[in-house]
């Protein structure tokens, strides 16, 4: 059923109002399905607005107004106004007149007198769930004005606002509501991943939900993490139809850190399986270097930019250099000739595989997740499983660097505040394997770190270690949410194993048990691992 099918004129008056100002992917999702159900849509926003954020409302709604009913482009910024002092009485007033193409005030009644049904709406909720055509009829058999929310659809001459206890997201899938208030995963925080789950099996996309709850709370908050795991598809992906949220070509840079030339091949081996354009960007430390991969890159016929850089760094401040040139990108894929020498060969070549296999093979899945979701900053590689055997990355050392990072995190400006001394561990891009959008992590690309930067043979926690822990931080300040792409199942028993050790830490018979089974763990990972 539809707006022209039913034969009725239905309207929708939607409220946005975002405390930092961002446009949330599930905005724009739950307008493209609902868009259908209307013959007009108008969309009155609280918030202040970028232009691209109004572009991707305008795709998919008739008109959006500011909450004074204002449209001047001029007049969205966030210094032009404030939207508090509008209150939802006054915005809905605002949209109703806009139905009928008045500025501000307009006569709302007039706005709304060449609808059959007009429906309010709040931004406050998830869905649609489900099918929606029984709540139609409903509205269409009484005429007038209805709100739409996990109640259903309910007469009201203004939406009233959600209850003050939401109760469990899973009272409300259990009722079949159509929509869940996202007051209700704020308040049982403990239920968020399973109803995420269940909302997935309905059919709406789950991670644009846990995108949303992580901007209103933390970037890394555990009940939110497991939404954001994506299993990237290995086989070709066929385009989606152009609609809303198609997003233009992107401009897609690779760069490649190279420092062990004997692993330039593989990469380029790699990189030569991407189905999409891309200009790629190499960085070498030695002229030397420099030469070789010049020379092999001419052999193979490619072209690329080739720049020498300092021998310090590792691979995230040869990025750094490159900062200037990626402004001229909206997406970069960020790898480098990882060795690992300080530990056993095959744990290097290992980590370097799964890495590869998480973020390289799968990368024109990954491109189209980006293309299609604005709000994705970063894409990681989940936890490579040499760190499921070692106990390494704990608490007590990472402890260390949280200083460090809350003033790298002072220095890059970001206005959101958070404070790394209260965690006990990060959510990071092991190894510095990566695709980021170029706004989400510009701060960090930025930042002046010349002089910081050490000397090798670099210890541990150093500035670099830091940079490598801030990355999805930094995207989440920026508005962005982050996908941690699938890597092999391994059981969680064995982190149970390596996690609980009653205080042997990582020394003695334990940890010389573990020297001696990981290598040939990790040999039979690289022996059944596809090529």
């Amino acid at each position: 059923m539809t707006a022209v099918a039913a034969g009725v004129r239905r309207a929708l008056v939607y409220l946005h109002d975002n405390p930092h100002g961002h446009l949330a992917d599930h905005v724009v999702h739950q307008l493209t399905e609902l868009r259908p159900w209307f013959a007009a849509v108008a969309v009155v926003s609280r918030s202040a607005l970028e232009d691209r954020a109004r572009d991707r409302l305008l795709a998919v709604a008739d008109t959006v107004v500011r909450a004074d009913g204002t449209r001047s482009a001029d007049a969205w910024s966030a210094d032009a106004w404030s939207a508090d002092a509008w209150s939802d009485d006054l915005a809905w007033r605002a949209g109703l007149a806009a139905l009928g193409g008045q500025e501000s005030g307009g006569d709302e009644h007039d706005g709304a007198a060449g609808f059959d049904v007009v429906t309010l709406m709040t931004d406050a909720e998830f869905g649609p769930l489900g099918d929606l055509g029984g709540l139609f009829a409903t509205m269409d058999a009484g005429g007038g004005r209805w709100e739409l929310s996990s109640r259903g659809a309910t007469p009201a001459a203004r939406p009233a606002a959600p209850g003050t206890e939401p109760g469990s997201p899973h009272d409300l899938l259990d009722s079949g509501a159509p929509f869940v208030p996202v007051a209700a995963f704020r308040a049982r925080p403990e239920h968020a991943s399973a109803a995420l789950r269940r909302m997935a099996d309905l059919g709406f996309p789950a991670g644009l939900a846990a995108a949303h709850l992580s901007q209103l709370g933390q970037a890394d908050q555990v009940e939110y993490l497991a939404a954001k795991q994506a299993a990237y598809e290995l086989a070709p992906v066929v385009p989606p139809p152009p609609g809303p949220e198609s997003a233009p070509s992107l401009r897609i840079a690779v760069h490649l850190h190279v420092h062990y030339l004997d692993l330039l091949d593989e990469f380029l081996d790699a990189f030569d399986g991407f189905e999409f354009a891309y200009a790629l960007l190499v960085t070498a430390d030695t002229p030397g270097t420099v030469r070789a991969v010049e020379e092999e890159l001419a052999r193979r016929g490619r072209d690329a930019e080739v720049t020498l850089v300092p021998p310090r760094g590792r691979d995230i401040y040869p990025l750094q250099l490159l900062a200037a040139r990626l402004a001229d990108f909206d997406v970069v894929g960020h790898f480098h000739t990882k060795k690992s020498v300080s530990q056993h060969p095959s744990v290097g070549e290992g980590w370097r595989h799964e890495l590869m296999d998480m973020l390289v093979a799968p990368a024109h899945a990954i491109v189209a997740d980006l293309a299609a979701t604005p709000g994705l900053g970063v894409v990681i590689a989940d936890i490579p499983t040499f760190f499921r055997y070692v106990k390494i990355v704990d608490a007590a050392n990472e402890s260390r660097m949280a200083p460090q990072m809350n003033e790298l995190w002072a220095r890059m400006g970001l206005d959101r505040p958070i404070d790394f001394r209260t965690r006990d561990t990060f959510v990071m891009s092991y190894g510095t394997f990566f695709w980021a959008r170029v706004d989400a992590v510009a701060p960090l690309l930025a930042l002046d770190l010349g002089a910081e930067i050490p000397a090798e043979p670099l210890g541990q926690n150093t500035v670099l270690h830091c940079l490598e822990r801030l990355l999805v931080y930094v995207a989440w300040a920026r508005g962005y949410d982050f996908r941690i792409a699938q890597g092999r199942y391994v059981t969680p028993f064995v982190d149970v194993a390596t996690l609980n050790t009653r205080g042997r830490g990582v020394g003695g018979a334990w940890a010389a048990a573990v020297r001696r089974v990981l290598p040939r763990r990790v040999r039979a990972l690289l022996r059944g691992r596809a090529r």
